[in-house]
Formats: C-alpha cells, structure tokens, sequence
C-alpha cells in the first residue's frame, strides 16, 4: 500500500488500467447493447465497471484503512502523531473516495477507449501512476521520498533534520 495522499491517484490509475485492459471487451459490450433503448441500458450493469469497484472497495479500501490504523504517522506521510491527529472524517473521505476515483478512472479511459482513442486511454493510465509516483517521491513540499523511507516523524534515511520534522505545529 501506499501513503493517503497518494492513494487517490493510484486508485484512479487501477481504475484507467482497469478500462484499458478490457477496452476490446468493452467495445463488444458496447456493440451487444447498442439496440437497447437507453433506458434498459446502465452504466451500472457493466461488469468490467462493477470488477473495478469490487476490486478498490474489497482490496484497496481495507488494506488502506488497516496501514492507516495500525501505522497512523507513516501513512499520513508523518502529518498526523497518531490517532488522535487524524479527524475521523478524513478516514471517511478516503474510504469513500477510493472506489469513486477508481470508477472516475475507468469512466474516462472507457470514453476514450469506445470512440477509438486508445492512446489517450493509455495516457490516463500512465497519469496517474505518474501523479502517484511524484506525491510519493517529491511530495507537496519536496521532502516525499524522505517521508516515505523514514519510519518516524524526527528519522529521515538521510539522518538531517528536516523542516517538516521541526515544524511547530508538529512538535
């Protein structure tokens, strides 16, 4: 698993991917259906779109929320002490909007794969790994790869104090 603050744009990668790899299927789903009238047809009886959220609600969700409780600092990037620092809605939030940015992500690499703009698909995919990758490795403040190697607010991999270990309203 990886940091909250990273997590959003890992869960909308997986939900691009999703849509990318099934791009063939979801084109003759979209064919079968095309006769029915939009109101039998559903965004919500695709099964590549229901794979998807069972797959960010049952997998990404829960090991998300269990790195969160049992390591409250590391997973919040060393922003919150523990559990006593992280507002009960924030946990909210991050339960909630996983599932939603893994379905916005298929949502929109679905688009671009049904009207034949596969490399746009593609480059959603690749966006946001690369949005997840650069909030993991630079950060909001440019210290993210010394935030996700450091066990503990004080400790970095490179043994400097840092700013955001002397901050005041982290001490």
């Amino acid at each position: 698993m990886v940091q909250i603050q990273a997590a959003l744009f890992w869960a909308y990668a997986v939900g691009a991917g999703s849509a990318l790899a099934a791009g063939r299927q979801l084109r003759v789903w979209e064919r079968i259906n095309a006769g029915e009238g939009p109101r039998t047809r559903s965004r919500a009886a695709n099964p590549y779109l229901a794979l998807t959220l069972l797959f960010a609600a049952v997998l990404m969700v829960p090991t998300g929320l269990f790195l969160l409780w049992q390591n409250p600092s590391w997973a919040t990037m060393h922003v919150a002490r523990g559990h006593d620092g992280l507002w009960a809605g924030f946990v909210l939030l991050y339960a909630g909007g996983i599932p939603v940015a893994a379905v916005l992500g298929f949502v929109a690499a679905q688009a671009l794969v049904l009207v034949g703009a596969g490399y746009g698909a593609y480059l959603q995919c690749v966006g946001g790994h690369f949005l997840l990758f650069g909030t993991l490795v630079h950060g909001w403040d440019g210290s993210g790869y010394e935030r996700f190697l450091s066990p503990g607010r004080a400790t970095t991999p490179t043994g400097r104090r840092t700013a955001w270990s002397t901050t005041p309203w982290t001490s």
